[in-house]
């Protein structure tokens, strides 16, 4: 089992210290039967990280009722066959994704996919106001950072909010992840760039983390991600 990125790490813990509840989860033969609010899947063990946020918390009161959120990770080799071009391996450093369901209540669902919440980052006020913009060496891409975190962590986007145009109201329209730079003693180049996107099946957000070297296939990784959770589903 791959180790889970660092910026990963942090999403976990935050959504660990919300009003999030896990997931209710019956073992059926090869797969975990797995219930998220109104949803129900049966998901292969094998893709079960540790069976679940549900059954790392089972003991703890107020935990297993709601059943909103479910771990998962993605073997990389499986992710190289099903995606051209994916890097499975980053020196010794496994590029499997781990990435967390979340049934959301309609108010939030609308809070993902408001660019509202990007407003200061596109237009330089707040925590943005000396924001730094740059692009990509090789995508038609642009890096986006505060000026405190400059250069160890920032937002991807595909347009720059440099260029005068209002902010876009779909937030898929503009975002791509943000990410995150550490020291690695085990990837090629020594350093650990991960980042964190996320794709709706339904109103579950499908929150990952992704490699840099592999953010340019995210589209094709979120398709994957969805169908995986599609195909999983019961009616």
């Amino acid at each position: 089992m791959g180790v889970m990125k660092k910026s990963f790490y942090i999403l976990v813990v935050l959504i660990l210290g919300s009003a999030v509840t896990y997931a209710a989860v019956i073992a059926v033969s090869d797969t975990y039967r797995v219930k998220l609010a109104q949803h129900t899947f049966n998901i292969p063990k094998q893709y079960s990280r540790e069976g679940g946020l549900s059954l790392w918390f089972a003991g703890i009161p107020g935990l297993d009722d709601g059943s909103r959120a479910y771990l998962l990770e993605f073997p990389a080799e499986e992710l190289a066959e099903a995606i051209p071009g994916y890097q499975p391996m980053d020196g010794r450093y496994r590029e499997d994704i781990t990435a967390i369901l979340n049934s959301l209540r309609p108010v939030e669902v609308k809070r993902y996919k408001d660019s509202e919440r990007y407003r200061d980052l596109w237009e330089a006020t707040g925590s943005y106001q000396k924001r730094i913009v740059e692009p990509y060496s090789d995508r038609p891409w642009f890096k986006v950072y505060r000026e405190v975190e400059y250069p160890y962590s920032w937002t991807v986007t595909t347009r720059s909010p440099d260029g005068g145009e209002p902010l876009p109201e779909n937030v898929f329209d503009f975002w791509i992840a943000h990410c995150l730079s550490a020291n690695s003693p085990i990837t090629e180049s020594g350093k650990s760039i991960d980042c964190d996107s996320y794709v709706f099946y339904d109103d579950i957000a499908i929150d990952f983390g992704i490699s840099e070297q592999n953010l340019h296939l995210v589209d094709e990784v979120r398709a994957y991600l969805k169908s995986k959770i599609e195909s999983w589903k019961v009616e």
